[in-house]
């Protein structure tokens, strides 16, 4: 499995799966207007970049807490 399918399938814990299909994951630079990051990012359809982490591990990490923090909601 690649990492932006490991991604994608992770993405389905906090959105819908449809939703997760449609993100664009891409991994490289990012200037959002205060930060220039590097690492692996999804981009809903007609919204910013998201940036999720450095690496795989970690960008996986980043979505599960996500994920936990809504639960607790």
């Amino acid at each position: 499995m690649t990492g932006k399918e490991k991604i994608r399938k992770a993405l389905s814990k906090i959105m819908d799966d449809g939703d997760a299909n449609a993100c664009a994951i891409r991994k490289g630079w990012d200037y959002n207007g205060a930060n220039t990051e590097y690492g692996w990012f999804y981009t809903r359809f007609g919204e910013n970049a998201t940036y999720l982490g450095r690496n795989i591990p970690s960008a996986l990490e980043e979505i599960n807490l996500t994920a936990e923090s809504r639960e607790t909601e």
